[in-house]
């Protein structure tokens, strides 16, 4: 009886060592621990069910002050089952963060958190004075802590993938950062964030750049707001392995004096030095090939340069056109120029010609966008880079001569210039080649642009011609007709974009990219040859007038919308070849009354035959129903349409999943 007492007593100690321990655990666990820890977060704080039904996301419902606790779990009421809270809400816009400008002082994760993202805005313009992101965080979005002028110090989780340039902007006394040494993506040293590598130097507290600083060797990337507002720093130098410099870097430092662009750069990003309005003595080294929009906008320099003249730095490097509105007429840049920055001219609408010297080298992205008064343009033999919306929208530019030294062209250089009849390249020129105004690579297999005013009735693509860029032919509305051969690989994406005029197309082979001959309202009739194997997304959305199209036996996908809208297609017959139907592929062909689907297909997706008010006949050849990814894919068809499918097959559709919604309307195939 005393063995058994005792025996008794034993297991009730160890039951009470196991209870205190399950106590004790869940509040001093880290992040690393296994045990869930349920324990309750601030009362008042809202939630919401996200990833189907499967987590929480949390918001501020009515807590606006003190410290925060946000649980790892959470459930609505005792019978129900608690889930993972993994999101901390943010938006888009600063309403919409979480806390954003309450007056909250701190927040506490319960560890082992589950929260995967701080979302955009979340804890804006707070009171809080120091955060310790969870190991389990794996993304801090846009501004989710700007503003937040009494936070000094910052510690990160070892789970931290993804932390947005601005998501500790305007954070003025934060004196450090310090990184979990087990993440694998960033690190920290001497409280400056940078990536694990420490080639990328991310955020520099305001308070440690001081006076001047010197960029860390090994450092080769200057991120995007890496000093952002920091207003105490006068001089920044840095060694030759520095490559890039990123946008807003050096934003708002209003006493930054002096700057010297290391002899490694090679870009230097879009508004990377606004506002650093004392900055009037900046070197920048022959190595850079590019200059962001509006780089060194409202800084010294840019303050001292009058309006209605050129913004120049070190006699090369023209990087803006101070004045916009007032620049007009003919203007010709000074010679020994040899960069043109990113918009440097953007939306100079009075501006008629530009004369480039034989130094110039690189034209910048949109250097030249919406200049809609420019009437003549020649690029010297000197220009290598000709940069993405170079001359987009330049609406009154009839031609273009590209010279004999162009060795990239962007997208959409040239992009909606509706008088542009001619495109003319130098015979010398080693990359690009021109015939009948029409640009090519020098090989002739890609057409990379046709000028929209230049062509007008037939056009067959010339042999040899493998594919054709995007946008290529968009807005050519007087081209009538377009023949490919049986040599094409790719039709690229909105390449024959709104030609309004194009009646007929002939493809022999390709892809058809996205888009590619969307809202070509007149054209009538498609031939598809037997080597085209993909229709795109939108690839004929909005064709109203198409009639008919016969799809070969080569295609084995028809993308999303690929047919959406085209509300003159009366009957259309989708080969064995074909696995899959995409999203509303034929959503709103409002004539389409039969339709033929072939023995092959196995997925017709959401949509993809709705709003086809005339169907009454469909015939599906394939002994097993073909899956339906939403029981809406034949929905707001005709009131008499029926389903024809093989004999033996007929009580299987009946059956099968949602197929069973048709059941009435299935019967064998006549």
């Amino acid at each position: 009886m005393k063995n058994t007492i005792n025996l008794i007593e034993a297991i009730r100690r160890i039951a009470l060592i196991v209870l205190i321990t399950m106590a004790v655990i869940p509040a001093f666990a880290e992040d690393s621990s296994t045990t869930p820890n349920y324990g309750d977060g601030t009362p008042g704080l809202e939630y919401t069910l996200i990833d189907g039904g499967k987590a929480y996301c949390v918001d501020k419902g009515t807590v606006t002050s003190g410290v925060v606790t946000i649980p790892a779990f959470y459930r609505p009421n005792a019978s129900s089952e608690y889930l993972p809270v993994t999101e901390v809400a943010g938006g888009i816009a600063p309403g919409n963060g979480a806390f954003n400008r309450t007056d909250i002082t701190g927040v506490t994760f319960l560890q082992p958190s589950n929260i995967t993202t701080i979302g955009g805005h979340a804890f804006l313009s707070t009171d809080i004075t120091s955060i310790t992101i969870p190991n389990s965080v794996t993304t801090i979005d846009k501004d989710a802590f700007s503003a937040c002028t009494k936070l000094t110090s910052v510690t990160l989780g070892s789970g931290v993938k993804t932390i947005h340039e601005r998501a500790f902007a305007g954070c003025t006394a934060v004196t450090s950062f310090t990184v979990n040494a087990a993440n694998p993506n960033f690190a920290s040293q001497n409280g400056i964030l940078y990536n694990k590598a420490m080639t990328e130097l991310v955020k520099v507290p305001v308070p440690v750049a001081t006076g001047a600083f010197t960029i860390p060797s090994g450092v080769t990337v200057i991120g995007d707001s890496a000093f952002g507002s920091c207003y105490n720093l006068t001089s920044v130098s840095m060694g030759s392995g520095v490559k890039t410099i990123g946008d807003n870097a050096f934003v708002g430092c209003t006493r930054l004096t002096s700057i010297t662009i290391g002899s490694g750069v090679t870009s230097i990003g879009t508004t990377a030095f606004e506002g650093c309005r004392t900055l009037t003595n900046i070197v920048i080294s022959d190595s850079v090939t590019s200059i962001g929009g509006d780089a060194f906008y409202d800084t010294g320099i840019w303050r001292n340069t009058p309006d209605n003249s050129f913004i120049i730095i070190g006699g090369k490097w023209l990087v803006a056109a101070k004045g916009w509105r007032t620049i007009s007429g003919s203007r010709a840049i000074p010679a020994g120029v040899t960069l043109i920055a990113d918009s440097a001219f953007s939306s100079c609408n009075l501006l008629t010609s530009v004369t480039l010297p034989n130094t110039v080298k690189h034209i910048g992205s949109a250097a030249f966008l919406g200049c809609s008064a420019l009437t003549s343009m020649t690029i010297p033999n000197s220009v290598t880079s000709i940069g993405s919306y170079a001359f987009e929208r330049c609406s009154a530019l009839p031609s273009v001569t590209i010279g004999s030294g162009v060795e990239t062209i962007g997208e959409r250089a040239f992009y909606d210039c509706t008088a542009l009849t001619s495109i003319t390249v130098d015979a010398a020129n080693p990359n690009y080649a021109s015939q009948s105004g029409v640009l090519y690579n020098k090989a002739m297999t890609q057409l990379i642009k046709a000028p929209i005013a230049g062509l007008s009735g037939a056009f067959t693509i010339p042999a040899g011609v493998t594919s054709i860029s995007e946008r290529a032919f968009d807005s050519c509305t007087k081209l009538t007709s377009i023949t490919i051969g049986s040599g094409m690989k790719t039709i690229g994406e909105y390449a024959f974009f709104r030609c309004t005029g194009l009646t007929s197309v002939s493809i022999g082979s390709g892809i058809i990219g996205g888009d590619a001959f969307s809202a070509c309202t007149a054209l009538t009739s498609v031939t598809i040859g037997s080597g085209v194997e993909t229709i795109g997304n939108y690839a004929f959305s909005d064709c109203t007038a198409l009639t008919s199209v016969t799809i070969p036996n080569s295609v084995t996908s028809i993308g999303a919308s690929a047919f959406f809208g085209c509300t003159a297609l009366m009957s259309v017959t989708i080969p064995n070849s074909v696995t899959s139907i995409g999203r509303s592929a034929f959503q709103s062909c409002t004539a389409l009354a039969s339709v033929t689907i072939g023995s092959g297909v196995k997925t017709i997706d959401n949509q993809a035959f709705f709003r086809c008010t005339g169907l009454t006949s469909v015939t599906v050849r394939t002994a097993m129903p073909p899956m339906l990814n939403n029981s809406n894919a034949f929905n707001d068809n005709h009131a008499s349409r029926r389903f024809y499918v093989p004999a033996d097959s007929v009580n299987t559709y009946k059956r099968a999943s949602r197929w069973s919604a048709h059941a009435a309307a299935i019967q064998a195939i006549p």
